[in-house]
């Protein structure tokens, strides 16, 4: 098919997850298969076995499920009586789970949400994909999946009561219609303690003497030319169209009503003598589109050197690139005092983009060595050989974040990091010595650290200053002991979803869990900078064994390959685990090669495996998904060079024409993630659609409109979500609830003298916790074929992978955020919130 012919298809209805489509029986995972907390995990190897159908995902309400996937009946809703029969408060309740002031930090913890999880939905609604009237060239065809996983969660009960009894009339706690319910929490000025009672410094964000408690030192802000993507690619697209119809852009907006294709292919007629003539400034403006999706920054790139975001890319991967090392900072004594890192960001539009996703403190960590730090070996750096000998970050001592802002055109916010913070260190080892959690006064050896997190604690954010477009804001945050650190949230409030981005403790394993949930055994938990490299790189280990090494040499050879490990008896466990779900024959040589197949078939390893830097950032970008509109607008800009170099039209009109549409389509749908883009429709069936597309979530409300969910108020209230995947390795989901459960503390006062608005638009201190488990709702990989076309480029194909959700939370959200979304194995930018 050639350019010309891509651009007069016809419109095509498919239909996805239709009762047509899934009128055979359901199908369970052949052997083997894995569990978790007594229950399947389903990776999607789908041949043999029935499972009973499920007929009517709207009807669902933990009821009628075959037998095994039944609910258990959700506990009693608490009550708070207001008033006593002698006049008095009743405090019963009030004592045990509020939190005490003098303690912030004791918020008891809750159960486990429950679970059940079916390979497939039968008798569902169906769910059709339109693709545009217009036949855009970088947009695939879009096949139905194949089946329809769905997994039902029930949240625990909140802490808090649930309904008030005023004077004998019982009514429904709605923090929504009378603010701010009961589990808004006393403000106390003092750090958060730990569950074992020790000081957290630096937890304090504001008081009543300060707005900005933990900026260490004063901010600065310069201008700086405030030209961002958005301006630029703009730019690049209107300069081309006025080049191929000799015609300003901004002519088409004073006659929209006559504006068709017909009329633009007229004004477009002789663009190819037009496009050679100006061949110079169409090459460099092709080329400048390419470099600015890509981020190159090298000599010889063509994005300006003025432009604060040189060097960021559209193209969301390989974030093992972005690993950046924690260098210690040392005191008078030669004592390592704390640590030290800077973070480059640049915000515009719904973006927040950073050259940082996992900070490393020098600890032990599973996998191969970081290959480059992106702190280190560039002008003015420590060398790689310094950063990688570097002494580690004690645990117990605070750091800093050094933050260089480029606030860009349409980027202009309060500047609001959130840290989520892990209770004590599951496990602590200095020196090969268990240390358990420390105080900061201690001096530790300064030795090997192994350090394992502790459950979730608290979050809040740590400032809220305000930002303007076209500024440099240079800040610096004090962190908590490192020991506790989870990672650190920079999002937008003034435009969120989806303006955020996540950089992580690069020492976590993921998917989350903690032993006590028997997360050990899942068979995709590795580290979570390798969980970027398997995505983006491949997995190369083995992809079986014929023999198994003796203990001593299997956990050194699995943490090699990236992958947790397990300690003797978390090993005998899984491996009774493994037993009960594929037989009682298999033994441990079994259970170690169907982790490596599982790794094998998901994260595939290039052959030939790619050498250049060149060949690794295009294999990287194939992992992407064609659907996503970067990665649309950066092939548009190929095929656009492509034909310029040889012109598939003597005229070029209508191709020129078909080609810049198509960039725009695709530059549209980049700029709003709070809307699915071309090709995908939200699920009519669910609430919510969710698209993991680039590495980063689009995401559209059934109803459409602003991205509230008015419907979750009240304890028990539900929500349907649709999850798609159209990238081609798997995403996890995740879903938190930030303080509806265990509670949350407005700690920020009014900052209007200093030109903020803190008590109105950020969070103070809240108690997280996971809505789903075990650790990560999995979301395969789409699939992507190519069938050959007689004398043009391959027909592309994408069957995105296809997931619904349903919860039923059974607590009151938080005003400030009913649910926060996001994935756990490539967090970065895969993150949507709902208000």
């Amino acid at each position: 098919m050639t350019r010309r012919a891509l651009f007069t298809g016809a419109v095509l209805a498919m239909t996805f997850g239709a009762t047509g489509a899934l009128a055979q029986p359901c199908m369970m995972p052949d052997p083997p298969v894995f569990k978790a907390q007594g229950r399947i995990l389903d990776f999607g190897v789908l041949t043999a076995g029935a499972q009973s159908a499920v007929q009517d995902f709207d009807s669902f309400a933990f009821e009628g499920l075959e037998p095994g996937l039944v609910f258990d009946p959700p506990d009693a809703v608490m009550r708070l009586n207001t008033g006593t029969s002698n006049g008095e408060p009743d405090l019963r309740t009030q004592e045990e789970r509020y939190l005490n002031p003098d303690h912030p930090g004791a918020q008891p913890n809750v159960p486990q949400s429950d679970w059940r999880r079916v390979n497939c939905v039968m008798g569902t609604t169906p769910f059709t994909l339109t693709p545009p009237s217009f036949a855009f060239s970088t947009l695939p065809q879009i096949a139905t999946p194949g089946m329809i996983r769905a997994t039902y969660v029930k949240t625990p009960m909140a802490i808090f009561p649930g309904e008030v009894d005023v004077d004998g009339e019982v009514s429904t706690i709605d923090s929504f219609a009378n603010p701010p319910g009961t589990n808004l929490l006393p403000t106390s000025y003092r750090n958060l303690r730990d569950t074992q009672g020790g000081e957290m410094m630096n937890t304090l964000p504001s008081n009543k003497k300060g707005e900005y408690h933990l900026l260490d030192g004063d901010p600065t802000a310069v201008r700086i030319n405030s030209e961002s993507p958005i301006d630029d690619l703009r730019y690049i697209l209107d300069t081309l169209y006025e080049t191929v119809t000799e015609k300003p852009y901004r002519e088409l907006l004073t006659r929209p009503d006559t504006v068709t294709l017909d009329s633009l292919i007229e004004d477009a007629e002789g663009a190819s003598d037009r496009i050679a003539a100006a061949r110079t400034m169409v090459d460099h403006h092709l080329a400048w589109g390419i470099d600015l999706m890509e981020g190159n920054d090298a000599p010889g790139s063509k994005v300006p050197g003025d432009r604060g975001y040189l060097g960021f890319a559209m193209l969301n991967h390989s974030g093992q690139n972005r690993v950046k090392r924690v260098l210690p900072v040392t005191g008078a004594d030669g004592q390592i005092t704390g640590g030290e890192v800077t973070v480059r960001q640049i915000w515009f539009g719904g973006y927040v983009k950073s050259d940082t996703m996992f900070f490393d403190f020098g600890w032990n960590k599973i996998g191969p060595p970081v290959e480059a730090y992106a702190n280190c070996g560039g002008e003015g750096q420590p060398t790689q050989e310094a950063c990688a000998n570097a002494a580690a970050i004690p645990p117990n001592k605070p750091w800093v974040i050094n933050y260089e802002i480029f606030v860009l055109s349409r980027g202009a916010d309060d500047f609001s990091p959130m840290v989520m913070q892990f209770d004590c260190p599951g496990r602590l080892d200095i020196g090969g010595v268990a240390q358990g959690c420390q105080p900061v006064d201690a001096n530790l050896p300064q030795e090997a650290v192994d350090w394992v997190n502790g459950p979730l604690h608290a979050s809040f954010d740590q400032s809220f200053f305000p930002m303007e477009s076209g500024t440099k804001v240079e800040l610096s945050v004090k962190m908590a002991p490192a020991q506790y650190f989870n990672l650190t949230y920079s999002w937008g409030w003034r435009r969120h979803p989806p303006r955020a981005q996540a950089t992580e403790n690069g020492q976590k394993l993921v998917p989350p869990g903690l032993p006590s949930e028997e997360m050990f055994c899942h068979p995709l938990r590795a580290g979570i900078i390798d969980q970027e490299r398997f995505a983006f790189a491949g997995f190369t280990g083995p992809a079986s064994l014929d023999e198994l090494p003796p203990p001593e040499e299997l956990g050194p050879m699995i943490a090699g390959l990236g992958l947790a490990t397990l300690t003797p008896e978390q090993f005998d466990q899984c491996l009774e685990r493994f037993q009960e779900a594929n037989g009682a024959d298999k033994v441990a040589l079994d259970m170690v090669n169907a982790r490596l197949g599982l790794l094998t078939m998901f994260f595939e390893a290039p052959d030939p495996a790619p050498v250049t830097g060149r060949e690794k950032m295009d294999y990287a970008i194939s992992k992407i998904s064609d659907l996503a509109p970067a990665k649309r607008m950066w092939r548009a800009f190929q095929l656009m060079q492509e034909e310029v170099a040889n012109p598939s039209d003597a005229d070029g009109g209508e191709v020129w024409i078909g080609l810049l549409l198509d960039a725009r389509d695709a530059y549209l749908d980049w700029l709003d993630r709070n809307h699915l883009p071309s090709g995908l429709q939200p699920d009519p069936e669910t609430d919510l659609t969710l698209a993991f597309l680039n590495n980063t979530t689009y995401g559209q409300l059934r109803e459409g409109g602003y991205v509230a969910f008015p419907d979750l108020r009240r304890r028990g209230d539900m929500a349907k979500i649709t999850l798609l995947n159209g990238d081609y390795f798997p995403h996890g989901y995740l879903n938190v609830d930030f303080g509806g459960l265990r509670g949350w503390e407005n700690a920020w006062k009014s900052t209007i003298k200093t030109a903020g608005s803190g008590p109105w638009f950020t969070f103070g201190r809240f108690h997280a916790r996971f809505n789903t488990v075990p650790g990560s709702v999995a979301v395969g990989p789409a699939v992507r074929t190519e069938t050959p076309v007689a004398d043009g480029e391959p027909l592309i194909t994408v069957t995105p992978a296809a997931h619904r959700l349903m919860i039923q939370f059974n607590f009151e959200p938080s005003p400030r955020l009913r649910f926060y979304q996001f994935d756990p194995l490539h967090h970065d930018a895969a993150i949507y919130a709902i208000h």
